[in-house]
């Protein structure tokens, strides 16, 4: 898969927190799937007899959270190991 743009679907921004001594807080983003280099790859790809599909990414960001199985106890407590 070559990568042609990215979609930021996390509900954050990347850009938070501090700024740091030589950092640039807005990087240029204008050619970071360079059309070029992308047409490169895809030449030297079929080369190969590679062929290579172009898409988006999205990045989703999924919350997890930690279900615990019901406890065997009929008090409802988790099970506790001794020793």
């Amino acid at each position: 898969m070559l990568l042609s743009d990215h979609i930021n679907l996390t509900g954050r921004n990347p850009l938070e927190g501090p700024v740091f001594l030589g950092d640039t807080r807005f990087p240029d983003m204008t050619v970071a799937y360079d059309a070029a280099l992308r047409a490169r790859t895809k030449q030297v790809a079929a080369g190969l007899g590679v062929t290579m599909e172009e898409g988006v990414y999205a990045g989703l960001s999924v919350r997890r959270t930690r279900h615990r199985p019901k406890s065997a106890c009929s008090n409802g407590l988790a099970p506790t190991r001794s020793g």
